[in-house]
């Protein structure tokens, strides 16, 4: 209690040095991460990973996001998320939940990081067909330079963005069509991001006491309502809105490749010299971020995207006059419909399970070595779920093609 005392009497400033300060020496002398968690959630790339997490922050549910971290950096972050839940529930708290996101298990010092867990808790676990899997991966578009752009960059040029070639490293991020050739890198998943089911039930299985398996099905706009809220019964967060738009709004996954970017806009009069930075992002990424004011909100409901975000940092928002505001929507008109013309492309371009399982079908090397995978990472979901795993039909196709 003291030490929470003297928490909530500092600063914001001097909470985060300190927390960083606790953080990095706890890890420095093996210390257990807090046990304020509640739950693990699960996952791996291509499955609807962020939905979900959408999804579960809606339901007032305090989480971690990691990518490319090593297990030092992960378990910084979320010591100081469960430091500040321990002292949230002693404080009263505001009935949060919190839970413990793992989708990835190739990064550095992951040994020591997963036995920093020492309270025991169930999990959630969201899977896919992983044939759907490959498909969704190999449908990704990105750009390979830094977006950032000005209100006189054209439109075509921010929206530039091509599908990848997973075969190179760094990913080269400009082929016209998916690249099917990828599917032998993905196959591989040297980075621990995709077929890791198994693995993470390894990584974890001194403190997960049961894995409740979601379908990625369950999660689409007709069903994921009721999976949420059969979920918040079973782990005690709160229940979901009904009526929240957050079940109806798409999340537009042809858009990733184009968004985020930033606005670099010059400021004059008596701020002349400064730049103002405005954001321009998804719902699921700008949730996450703290000291932002949303901007043209009314706007973007009446667009196709309405997950779309456009934020600036709040201690800047006195420097957005009303002539700043009107040329930015102005912008966004542009770029809106710069942007229909680009999913138009994407969508055209983008490939099929089938085509996913012709190529398997050709490349029997490959198709043995997903074979093989597939038997190993999916070994606990079978022998849990066996009805999710006979009801992906394209996995089931697979399968019938490696015993020609």
């Amino acid at each position: 209690m003291r030490l929470y005392t003297l928490m909530i009497s500092l600063g914001k400033g001097s909470v985060r040095f300190m927390l960083r300060v606790w953080s990095a020496l706890a890890w420095k002398l093996g210390v257990k991460l807090p046990k304020s968690y509640d739950f693990f959630y699960l996952s791996s790339h291509g499955v609807g990973h962020n939905a979900m997490l959408g999804f579960l922050h809606h339901c007032g549910v305090k989480l971690n996001w990691h990518f490319e971290e090593s297990g030092k950096q992960r378990y910084a972050h979320i010591y100081q998320m469960l430091l500040k839940a321990k002292y949230a529930k002693i404080g009263g708290g505001g009935g949060e939940s919190y839970a413990i996101a793992l989708s990835e298990c190739g990064f550095t010092q992951k040994e020591e990081f997963f036995a920093a867990f020492a309270k025991r808790a169930p999990a959630i676990c969201l899977v896919r067909d992983p044939i759907g899997v490959i498909k969704s991966i190999l449908n990704l578009s990105g750009r390979g330079g830094e977006g950032v752009f000005t209100l006189d960059t054209p439109y075509e040029q921010i929206t530039q963005v091509g599908f990848g070639d997973f075969t190179q490293a760094p990913i080269f991020w400009g082929e016209a069509s998916p690249h099917l050739a990828s599917i032998a890198t993905i196959v591989e998943d040297s980075s621990g991001h995709i077929f890791i089911q198994n693995s993470l039930q390894e990584s974890l299985q001194k403190v997960i006491t049961q894995t409740h398996y979601i379908d990625m099905q369950q999660i689409t706009s007709q069903n994921a309502y009721a999976t949420m809220l059969d979920l918040s019964q079973k782990f005690g967060f709160n229940p979901p809105e009904k009526d929240s738009v957050i079940w109806t709004t798409k999340m537009f996954g042809e858009i990733n490749g184009v968004l985020p970017f930033s606005l670099h806009i010059p400021l004059s009069g008596e701020a002349s010299g400064q730049v103002l930075e405005v954001s321009i992002t998804l719902e699921q990424y700008a949730m996450w971020q703290r000291g932002i004011t949303y901007l043209l909100q009314d706007f973007i409901k009446q667009t196709p995207f309405t997950n779309i975000a456009i934020t600036i940092p709040s201690d800047k928002a006195e420097l957005l006059s009303q002539a700043l505001l009107q040329r930015l929507e102005s912008f966004m008109q542009g770029f809106v419909e710069a942007l229909q013309r680009r999913v138009e492309y994407i969508n055209a371009h983008k490939i099929t399970e089938v085509q996913v399982l012709d190529f398997l079908r050709e490349h029997k090397d490959v198709a043995k070595k997903l074979e093989a995978k597939l038997d190993r990472e999916l070994a606990h979901v079978v022998s849990n779920r066996a009805d999710i795993v006979n009801g992906w039909g394209s996995y089931q196709q697979f399968k019938e093609l490696c015993l020609l």
